[in-house]
């Protein structure tokens, strides 16, 4: 599986984040996105996930003209985004059965029960998430993502609020997904974790999406 993106265009008034960027993703692939603070790594981020409209620019999935935003394109993308996207009056395991009505999973108790464990949120399924720390949170949005098995996994600052349990925890997701071909795009100023797996990095700069060397410092 191959995405491609092709002149991808955004502005905010009169600042133009993205300007005609091009680049392309491969299934099998963990690439870490760098940049400064307001690069625009989250626009892009949210463009290719649908959430945002681009100025310009084409989507192409295997040569096919493609957008995350058409429905029956939803479930082969998923977001971890700088909100955790979770129902604070709902427990853990309301979240998940929320959301897996959403993409139509058709999921049961045990495979859901499942899910918080592989996070690390077992114990605590029946807890309502307004009294979870901000790294439970980031786990339960964790689960939230690979709910649907997506073929494409976008992630913004994914270690944010992570204690080293759980940066090993989110490590051992992304090689799982890693190992399953499907495609993985993630922000971070946290290359001493990610660099340990990642296949390569992009860096928007200028407007621009460029190949970039892991060795670069991030401001």
């Amino acid at each position: 599986m191959k995405l491609e993106v092709r002149g991808l265009s955004k502005r905010f008034g009169k600042t133009k984040v993205l300007n005609s960027a091009e680049f392309s993703l491969q299934s099998g692939e963990i690439i870490g996105l760098l940049g400064k603070n307001g690069a625009g790594k989250t626009t892009l981020l949210r463009l290719l996930a649908g959430i945002s409209r681009a100025e310009s620019g084409d989507f192409y999935l295997d040569g096919q003209p493609w957008h995350a935003s058409k429905n029956e394109n939803r479930r082969m993308i998923a977001m971890l985004a700088h909100q955790p996207w979770l129902y604070e009056n709902l427990t853990a395991i309301e979240n998940l059965r929320f959301y897996d009505q959403l993409y139509h999973c058709q999921l049961g108790e045990t495979a859901l029960r499942q899910l918080l464990a592989k996070v690390g949120l077992e114990a605590n399924a029946r807890q309502v998430v307004r009294g979870f720390s901000r790294g439970m949170k980031q786990r339960l949005a964790i689960a939230r993502c690979l709910l649907h098995q997506p073929k494409i996994l976008l992630m913004d600052e994914p270690f944010t609020g992570l204690d080293d349990d759980g940066s090993q925890m989110l490590l051992q997701v992304l090689q799982e997904e890693h190992a399953k071909d499907h495609i993985i795009l993630a922000s971070t100023h946290e290359l001493s974790q990610l660099g340990t797996i990642a296949d390569g990095y992009l860096r928007v700069e200028a407007g621009k999406v460029l190949a970039a060397s892991p060795t670069e410092v991030l401001a």
